[in-house]
């Protein structure tokens, strides 16, 4: 009861803004009238956690009604930079509702089907015996975008995260090798290697590389500019990634970006990605996907373990289903030296925020709830805004 409590006093202070009296950090930026309470939002979520910087952007309706930058891309000893609108940041796993969507639009061309084995897709043998458990033979790329592939990922010892990864390179060995939990299709454990594993699919079927075929089929279609995937030094363009002392390695050196692809190497400004989310729903235009392939991102697995749960995952996000019949999606993201989380909502608010460092391991499931709840409430208070600004 008394964590309640304290809860709640903070989530107030997050919309109220009570912490804006003194020190609050540098802001730029754009916002329709009305919309003062995200401000609050990003103001107290970086004085909370001390993360250097952050940029939100927020929709309704497809139209951009909020765009700001807070706090620095660089602190030091040397000086401080500011934040700058549109800064291009590492969104981590916010990458893989990307490669849903690069997959569903595969689909809809008729040159990749989700239900199709990984193997058969990939031409490797699809021998049963070839395999230390023959059930991998039917692992289906739709199982891997809902992380149902069958086997357990250590979160904590995430594959994707070794020195060398076995995905791409040697990821044909590491499935051989593989002993599943249970049939594909019936186990959720969230995995980035799912995810390369897709990508891999997508490569094969479509015949281009992951981060062209994304390009031309997903941004491009939005007016995306910003979207690269992420190198290991960072572009010129980007902010510091800020390590967390105790909590990660070297931002630059501890991941292997390259290999991390699908799973979580794509950089955005929060404009461009929110102008991705309101494309998904089709906002102000011809929608980037058809109503067939959103209603396969958000369907529910499958597997019994699903069934009656509130929150599943789909293709590529969590799904909430409304009584109404609509959906709410989100996503969060995490890696050394970034913090991300998106929503799109059945009431036609999209949201993005990103920050350029990454919390301990025990502090970042409650900051995500707490930003997560504060945006929602941040929105219950700022009615149907009019108009729109500038990308």
């Amino acid at each position: 009861m008394r964590m309640r409590h304290v809860l709640a006093g903070w989530m107030s202070m997050l919309v109220c803004g009570a912490s804006l009296a003194q020190g609050a950090v540098p802001s730029s930026g754009q916002a329709v009238p009305g919309l003062e309470a995200f401000d609050a939002v990003m103001q107290s979520t970086l004085a909370r956690h001390d993360y250097p910087g952050g940029t939100l952007a927020v929709a309704y309706q497809g139209r951009l009604v909020f765009n700001k930058a807070f706090g620095y891309a660089r602190r030091g000893l040397m000086g401080q930079t500011p934040m700058a609108v549109d800064q291009r940041m590492r969104i981590a796993s916010m990458s893989k509702w990307i490669t849903g969507a690069a997959v569903l639009k595969a689909a809809e061309q008729g040159r990749l089907k989700l239900d199709q084995p990984l193997v058969e897709v990939l031409g490797w043998s699809a021998t049963a015996g070839d395999y230390a458990d023959p059930r991998a033979t039917k692992i289906t790329v739709r199982h891997l975008l809902q992380n149902h592939a069958g086997w357990t990922i250590d979160r904590a010892q995430d594959p994707m995260f070794e020195r060398v990864p076995p995905c791409p390179g040697s990821a044909e060995r590491w499935v051989r090798r593989q002993k599943l939990d249970a049939e594909p299709g019936h186990l959720y454990s969230y995995g980035n290697i799912n995810f390369c594993l897709a990508q891999l699919a997508l490569e094969k079927a479509t015949g281009q590389s992951y981060a062209d075929f994304v390009k031309a089929h997903i941004a491009q279609p939005l007016d995306i500019g910003s979207w690269q995937l992420a190198s290991a030094r960072g572009g010129a363009d980007e902010p510091e990634y800020e390590a967390t002392r105790g909590a990660d390695g070297n931002p630059y050196t501890q991941i292997d970006m390259e290999s991390l692809g699908a799973a979580g190497a794509w950089t955005s400004s929060a404009s461009d990605y929110v102008r991705f989310l309101a494309g998904l729903r089709g906002h102000r235009g011809k929608a980037l996907l058809a109503p067939e392939s959103i209603a396969q991102m958000t369907a529910r697995p499958a597997s019994g373990e699903s069934a009656g749960r509130p929150v599943y995952y789909g293709l590529g996000a969590n799904i909430r289903v409304l009584d109404s019949g609509g959906y709410n999606a989100w996503h969060h993201g995490s890696l050394a030296g970034t913090t991300s989380f998106g929503a799109s909502y059945a009431s036609g608010w999209t949201v993005f925020a990103v920050f350029n460092r990454r919390l301990p391991r025990e502090n970042r499931d409650a900051a995500a709830v707490e930003l997560d709840r504060a945006l929602i409430q941040a929105i219950g208070r700022s009615g149907r805004p009019e108009g729109e600004i500038a990308r």
